[in-house]
């Protein structure tokens, strides 16, 4: 489950069911949907999720650019204000090419 609302361009509560794989039973899923599925869908939710997976398709790694850069005024902007500090989480070291696959 990815709530799509909160990394892209979609609308509150705005969420994804990735689903992929063996570990599933799909049949079993399609079962417990129907139980909390809604009959009435919101159709301007389906439109905004739509459009959030074609943003992330059509633009792939450029879809976060502005967002991504807007991060770091953020940052430069509260590094310059005295009364406040940034936390900054630990450098990740890269794992080998071979282990990230």
């Amino acid at each position: 489950m990815q709530s799509t609302h909160k990394m892209l361009p979609a609308l509150t509560m705005g969420a994804m069911l990735h689903v992929q794989g063996p570990r599933l039973d799909r049949t079993l899923l399609r079962q417990r949907l129907a139980m909390v599925q809604s009959s009435s869908p919101s159709y301007p939710l389906m439109a905004s999720l739509d459009l959030a997976r074609r943003l992330v398709h059509t633009g792939r790694a450029s879809a976060f650019t502005a967002g991504l850069a807007a991060v770091d005024v953020l940052k430069r902007g509260l590094a310059e204000l005295p009364r406040f500090g940034l936390l900054q989480p630990p450098v990740q070291q890269q794992l080998p090419a071979a282990l990230a696959q």
